[in-house]
């Protein structure tokens, strides 16, 4: 019985410890263009879908201040052709990661 008592103890103060919120790392969470495009894509997929964003490669991200916006491409218009529509938009924080806000333009 005190066996079960130490391992039980042992467990809940090893699940104190590890569960202590852990701090940004000096870069960021969203470090660099290249991760923030594939958290980016990650979010959006569910919400606009996988065969949706396909259509918008490539993306990209540019930094402004601490956050990262993520956009995809219109289509490339053939010779006299306008191409017309939106692209999938996303804003996250650089910091920590969080969303800051998703749409999709017209």
């Amino acid at each position: 019985m005190k066996t079960v008592l130490r391992i039980v103890a042992f467990w809940l103060i090893a699940g104190t410890v590890t569960a202590q919120p852990s701090s940004p790392p000096p870069s960021g969470f969203v470090p660099d263009e290249e991760t923030a495009i594939k958290v980016g894509i990650a979010i959006m997929t569910p919400i606009f879908g996988k065969e949706h964003l396909r259509h918008e490669r490539p993306f990209v991200a540019t930094l402004r201040g601490d956050t990262w916006t993520v956009h995809g491409s219109l289509g490339h218009a053939k010779q006299g052709e306008v191409v017309v529509g939106g692209t999938a938009t996303i804003e996250l924080s650089k910091t920590d990661g969080r969303v800051i806000q998703v749409w999709h333009s017209k």
